[in-house]
């Protein structure tokens, strides 16, 4: 779908000017979570797309177009507000079968807020590899590159359709995760075509995301998919995206699937580690700090050990 025909949907159902984002609230001004304000306020001045010296929500929110007198629009609530807009679902699986929860948690309030919330428990899941290099001080690596994780989860945010009710999804499984956000992809693109080709932007929630891109929060210039890609490449994390009449799914592969598989390839051994490996072939799946060895920060469980000698 082009833009044009994104637009004419939009006039379609009341026109843009009319669209869910530029409709009154529930919500007040004095309902705007200030810590998350002025921390996004803070962000668009460091990248310098604000401008003007008022810090006052009042002043702030009126020049953004985000709010109507007292009355937040349901943009600006859904960005800043402590409110039921906006739902996110975090749930940790036993396997890649999900048939069993092991852990599972829903949240309300700000898209900041709740972005926050998905990014940390990625982060919590994540294993995490060390790497010396020759010097004592240690750099900690992720499976999946943080940078596209926060890229996938503040787009499934900014781009999904709102209106439907249905929460951003985090699903953590054991050889992958899955950020699913409400709302299918326009007709007539795929993910594909925006790695490949330099397309204009189709924005769902113009508003928002216009918001996003002056904190540096979000891209309005269609190169989220690039970014994420050029992220997953550079570190060998495979990433994968699935549309359907339901939603957008980003699919990051974990280490123990298909996603660390040149760690045994590009990485050797710490000399302190070499004894155990002959544990770890028979074990499959070991945590460092389980075999009393203190490197200064626990070494995350490595898989499919019988690759290394």
């Amino acid at each position: 779908m082009e833009q044009r025909s994104w637009e004419e949907m939009l006039r379609k159902g009341g026109g843009i000017h009319d669209s869910w984002e530029r409709q009154k609230s529930e919500y007040r001004v004095a309902d705007v979570d200030l810590g998350v304000f002025q921390s996004y306020l803070k962000r668009a001045k460091k990248a310098g797309r604000i401008h003007f010296g008022d810090e006052n929500p009042e002043a702030v929110l009126a020049k953004l177009g985000l709010s109507d007198g007292d009355w937040l629009l349901n943009a600006g609530a859904a960005l800043f507000a402590d409110c039921g807009i906006n739902e996110l679902q975090l749930t940790k699986y036993a396997s890649d079968r999900r048939l069993t929860i092991t852990d599972q948690h829903r949240f309300t309030g700000s898209i900041l807020t709740l972005a926050d919330k998905a990014i940390q428990y990625v982060i919590d899941a994540m294993d995490w590899r060390v790497e010396f290099h020759g010097r004592l001080e240690r750099e900690e690596i992720p499976e999946i590159p943080v940078d596209a994780v926060r890229e996938a989860v503040i787009n499934a945010f900014g781009h999904r359709l709102i209106e439907s009710g249905q929460p951003v999804e985090v699903e953590i499984c054991r050889s992958f995760l899955e950020i699913h956000s409400p709302g299918e992809f326009p007709e007539g693109v795929t993910p594909e075509m925006f790695l490949r080709e330099n397309r204009s932007p189709i924005h769902r929630n113009p508003l928002i995301v216009r918001t996003l891109t002056y904190s540096d929060d979000m891209q309005a210039l269609a190169t989220g998919f690039k970014r994420m890609q050029a992220a997953c490449d550079g570190t060998g994390c495979k990433v994968a995206y699935f549309a359907d009449d339901h939603g957008f799914t980003v699919r990051f592969y974990r280490h123990c699937g298909e996603g660390w598989g040149y760690l045994a390839k590009h990485t050797s051994l710490p000399e302190t580690l070499r004894h155990v490996v002959p544990q770890l072939k028979i074990e499959g799946r070991v945590v460092i700090r389980e075999l009393g060895i203190n490197l200064g920060s626990w070494l995350v469980c490595i898989e499919d050990m019988t690759k290394l000698k």
